[in-house]
C-alpha cells in the first residue's frame, strides 16, 4: 500500500487553498485537543497581527519562504522544514514577501475556537 491510499494520509497537494485577497486554509484534523490546519499565502499576504488567548501554537513550513515576527523582536526569515513555537498569548504575524507561494501548517492545542483569536492594532 503506497501512502497516498493509505486511509488517513492525505496528500500535500489535495490540502492546499490558496485565496486571491487573504490566507487559504484547509483543516487536516481537529478534535477537542488539536487542530492542525494548511494554510496557504500568495506573494504579499500577511496575516494581520494577533495572539491566541488559549492555544499554544507550532508553525511549520512547508514550502516557500517567509517572515514570522513574534512578540516585540524583529521580524526574523523562515523557508522549509522550519519550526515556529508561538506560545499562547505571544503577539505573532507572517508575512509572504517572496515572489513565490508560502504553505505552512499550523498546529494548534488545545482546538483553535474563533474566540482564541485576538487581532492587534
Amino acid at each position: 500500500m503506497t501512502p497516498a491510499t493509505f486511509p488517513g494520509v492525505v496528500p500535500l497537494e489535495n490540502l492546499k487553498a490558496f485565496a486571491p485577497d487573504r490566507a487559504g486554509s484547509r483543516t487536516v484534523f481537529e478534535s477537542d485537543s488539536i487542530s492542525v490546519i494548511v494554510r496557504c499565502w500568495e506573494p504579499g499576504q500577511r496575516t494581520r497581527r494577533h495572539f491566541h488567548v488559549v492555544s499554544d501554537n507550532v508553525i511549520v513550513v512547508l514550502e516557500g519562504q517567509g517572515t514570522v515576527r513574534l512578540g516585540d523582536g524583529e521580524p526574523v526569515t523562515v523557508g522549509p522544514l522550519n519550526f515556529i513555537r508561538v506560545p499562547k498569548g505571544t503577539p505573532h504575524e507572517i508575512v509572504n514577501a517572496s515572489g513565490q507561494r508560502l504553505v505552512n501548517v499550523h498546529i494548534y492545542s488545545p482546538k483553535l475556537e474563533s474566540a482564541d483569536v485576538v487581532p492587534l492594532p
